[in-house]
């Protein structure tokens, strides 16, 4: 059983021609690994979302997520 918690961060943008630089810039400022930083290019209306279900899968009770915003995640 894991006796730590981790810090994650979660950023989307909704078009391939957005740029995620600077929710990227905020969540490694905090401190977030970037091997921790989970990436969506996808329209939000949905939470079925690749790198979302794969953050779902990984995060245990403690856990933390950032996002810069609350309307990307």
């Amino acid at each position: 059983m894991r006796t730590f918690t981790r810090e994650y961060g979660y950023a989307r943008v909704t078009t391939r021609d957005q740029n995620e630089y600077r929710q990227l810039i905020v969540l490694l400022d905090q401190g977030i690994p970037n091997e921790f930083i989970f990436n969506d290019k996808v329209i939000g209306k949905t939470f079925d979302r690749p790198e979302y279900q794969m953050l779902k899968r990984v995060l245990r009770e403690g856990d933390t997520i950032f996002v810069k915003s609350i309307n990307r995640f």
